[in-house]
């Protein structure tokens, strides 16, 4: 990014007249000018700090360890010896060192404190129940031989599982579909036809068959092609022994060996056919070009053993080893407004928190249904309690992702999660953004030195238990998000009655402020520290479940709004500023902060997007808080489909701060060479939601 500093000076636009806003006289002691704007600091790599070398006598390996070092005395964890032993107590204490992520005052600095609550005060997440929303999980399914995890196994609610993506009561990890060319376009006109197939599919492709039908005079003269993409590389299969039609092709066959196991499952196909002894006038068409999928599933398996692994002295534990879980498959086979809308509300009176480790692409509301959903169950499931939405925060931090660009990590109905590493500190990937709650560990993304999550992993019962864990190769925020989503378990069990809102509350207030030396750290106007990398902070289980224990319900959400027009033009290198004024007659205690922004603009990167409120304290002190609710970005995925959008973007940052002052939004555009009349900025809505 420019730096400012390089910049020609802003011109600000004029406000609007004083005499229209009540003053607010500025203290001597730290004037606004002096604040520097807040831009997060690239993440220092881990591989540059030295590695804590263990003590020989430690059963409990430091965080430096990875798979090629181990504390002397201890056998190697090899998961590729089919005589791995997940029972052996020496395993047993090896995996648990590795589940580093569970530890306790082993590191003040970034340490959860989940062993101490398990088995100190013996709260495991008992009668808690967890909705975990992903593309498939390793559960007894006889129609397709899985009998499913051990460790997964005791704490499984069938009950209350569906799978969305094969309509049936098993969401198993293994997904049988088919993808088909539908379009209206499927002549062979000229002796040419091309056809293609995007699949939407998550997970990996275990089996692929085509099916072909052509309607050709001379099907056997045809010269016919099928392209795969494997990243950027096309590979090509010629189909020269098709001479009648309908006909199939096992693809993954060990005769063809085509390499094509293992691939992503939205891997695209395109067809190609020529006939090189055209007849004139001779045409064509495809009557069906299709592929029977089976592809694997295990991310669902890696969540649900970070949250629910049983407690029973053999292989992985979770964060909440005592509570239940639900598997709630979506996005198998790609996803709809009306499939996601009824995962997010499935049993909500029996199921207590919804875990969805995943996202959409952002600046983009596909599902409007879904999100009202979420709505609707934070304020209703639960038998009136709340259902709690625990998301990812994003894994797009190096590539200009925010978690403000994601409309359900921005929720104020959510919990929005950032992954750190062993150390506390911002794991490379994670995306930023003034709607982050809390933060949680995960892998830190390093190919040397590398740290992750270890949990379970698919499972079969032939004997060879080489592959049913993930030995510290589970990361990004999707792990990160089960181990809130466990704490919160284990919060729910020392206080049943807690609602979603005193959720959020307990975890605003319990977590820590990790990575201490990082400079985006700042005290808002009610004394939290906050940080757009992290939010409030690292989550502190023992913390959140001590102050669970006595907490009082929280008041009931009061909402005050209020609409600013601006009608200004967006230029290049110039920033527009904006206020709405309140009083402090009928002031709340702000919990979340949504700006709705409407304007347009033809590259919405452009624009770097900051709020600011200013009031003063009790004490007649001047109060500066902020967030940056966008940032310059140059990938084309966080753009607008349409030029004419509005926006809601959220913080959390002002977390108890007073409502009263001024609430003032600064627009820039921060690129040269986009100006146009067309990019103008049309209002803004500001909506503040707490208590009174």
């Amino acid at each position: 990014e420019e730096p400012v500093a390089e910049e020609p000076p802003i011109e600000p636009e004029p406000e609007e007249p004083v005499a229209e806003e009540p003053p607010i006289e500025p203290e001597p002691e730290e004037p606004v000018a002096e604040e520097p704007p807040i831009e997060p600091e690239p993440e220092e790599p881990v591989a540059e700090e030295p590695p804590t070398e263990p003590e020989p006598e430690e059963p409990v390996v430091e965080s430096s360890i990875n798979l090629e070092e181990r504390p002397e005395g201890v056998a190697p964890l090899d998961y590729t010896d089919p005589n791995f032993n997940p029972d052996d107590p020496d395993v047993v204490e090896l995996l648990n060192s590795y589940q580093w992520h569970l530890r306790s005052d082993e590191n003040p600095d970034a340490d959860a404190n989940i062993s101490r609550v398990i088995e100190e005060q013996n709260i495991t997440g008992e009668g808690v129940v967890i909705g975990i929303i992903d593309n498939g999980f390793e559960v007894e399914d006889p129609e397709k031989n899985l009998v499913g995890h051990p460790e997964l196994a005791a704490n499984y609610r069938a009950d209350l599982s569906y799978d969305f993506d094969e309509e049936d009561a098993i969401p198993s990890r293994v997904l049988n579909s088919q993808i088909s060319y539908d379009r209206d376009f499927r002549a062979i006109e000229n002796g040419f036809g091309d056809f293609l197939l995007y699949p939407t599919h998550s997970g990996v492709i275990q089996k692929a068959i085509l099916n072909l039908d052509i309607d050709y005079e001379s099907v056997e003269d045809l010269s016919i092609k099928l392209h795969w993409l494997d990243g950027f590389e096309q590979h090509t299969i010629p189909l020269t022994d098709v001479t009648d039609s309908p006909y199939s092709l096992d693809l993954t066959s060990e005769e063809l060996d085509l390499g094509i196991q293992g691939k992503p499952g939205n891997t695209p196909w395109y067809l190609e056919i020529f006939d090189p002894n055209l007849t004139p006038g001779e045409t064509g068409e495809i009557v069906e070009f299709s592929i029977d999928l089976e592809t694997l599933h295990a991310h669902g398996t890696g969540v649900a053993g970070i949250i629910s692994a049983e407690e029973n002295q053999s292989g992985v534990r979770g964060v909440a080893p005592g509570s239940e879980w639900a598997g709630l498959r979506v996005g198998g086979d790609g996803t709809t407004d009306e499939e996601m809308t009824r995962a997010l509300s499935h049993q909500s009176d029996e199921i207590d928190i919804y875990n969805s480790s995943w996202g959409f692409s952002f600046f983009n509301s596909p599902f409007p249904l879904a999100l009202s959903a979420v709505e609707s169950g934070a304020r209703e499931g639960r038998n009136g309690l709340g259902n709690i939405y625990v998301f990812a925060g994003g894994n797009n931090g190096t590539i200009g992702g925010n978690a403000n660009y994601n409309s359900f990590a921005n929720s104020r109905h959510t919990i929005a999660v950032g992954a750190i590493d062993s150390e506390g500190k911002q794991a490379f990937y994670s995306s930023p953004g003034a709607p982050l709650l809390v933060s949680a560990y995960s892998d830190n993304g390093t190919p040397e030195n590398y740290v992750g999550i270890t949990t379970t992993g698919p499972y079969s019962d032939d004997g060879d238990d080489s592959n049913d864990y993930l030995p510290g190769t589970f990361g990004g925020t999707s792990a990160a998000t089960p181990i809130v989503s466990g704490i919160v378990a284990l919060m729910l069990e020392a206080n049943p009655n807690l609602t979603a809102r005193d959720v959020q509350h307990i975890l605003v207030k319990s977590a820590q402020k990790n990575d201490t030396t990082n400079d985006d750290w700042t005290q808002n106007g009610a004394g939290y520290w906050v940080n757009h990398n992290y939010g409030f902070g690292a989550v502190d289980a023992e913390a959140a479940v001590d102050l669970a224990k006595t907490w009082i319900t929280v008041a009931e959400e009061v909402q005050i709004s209020q609409t600013k027009t601006v009608n200004k033009q967006l230029e290049d290198k110039k920033e527009l500023k904006s206020t709405i004024n309140l009083p402090d007659d009928d002031a709340i205690a702000v919990e979340w902060v949504e700006i709705e922004l409407n304007a347009d603009h033809q590259y919405k990167g452009d624009l770097e997007i900051v709020l600011e409120h200013i009031y003063k304290d009790e004490s007649g002190k001047k109060q500066v808080s902020r967030s940056t609710l966008s940032e310059q970005h140059f990938n084309p995925q966080y753009q607008f489909d349409d030029n004419s959008h509005t926006w809601r973007f959220t913080s959390a940052r002002h977390w108890d701060e007073p409502s009263e002052g001024k609430w003032r939004i600064a627009v820039r555009d921060k690129q040269k060479g986009n100006d146009s009349p067309d990019n103008y900025w049309h209002d803004w809505t500001l909506n503040l939601y707490g208590t009174e």
